[in-house]
């Protein structure tokens, strides 16, 4: 999570975000700014993408300011 967006959630703001597992596309992410979107969650717990994607996902959403949350699957012991 960025430190503005950390930020702004102490400071209370109401934030606006959604959450994507399915879209395999990186031009979401410009996207989702664009609509004022202030975060996005990438759901890999359901979604298929490889560490990559998800590498480059989280780098594209850093250099647009979108906050970037991503959701790992399930951990196995």
């Amino acid at each position: 999570m960025s430190a503005n967006l950390k930020k702004r959630l102490k400071n209370g703001e109401r934030l606006i975000g959604t959450m994507i597992n399915r879209i395999d596309t990186l031009d979401i992410i410009p996207m989702l700014k664009a609509c004022g979107m202030d975060y996005v969650i990438v759901d890999n717990e359901h979604g298929t993408w490889n560490p990559e994607k998800i590498s480059d996902m989280a780098l594209l959403c850093n250099s647009t300011g979108l906050g970037a949350l991503i959701r790992i699957p399930v951990l196995h012991r």
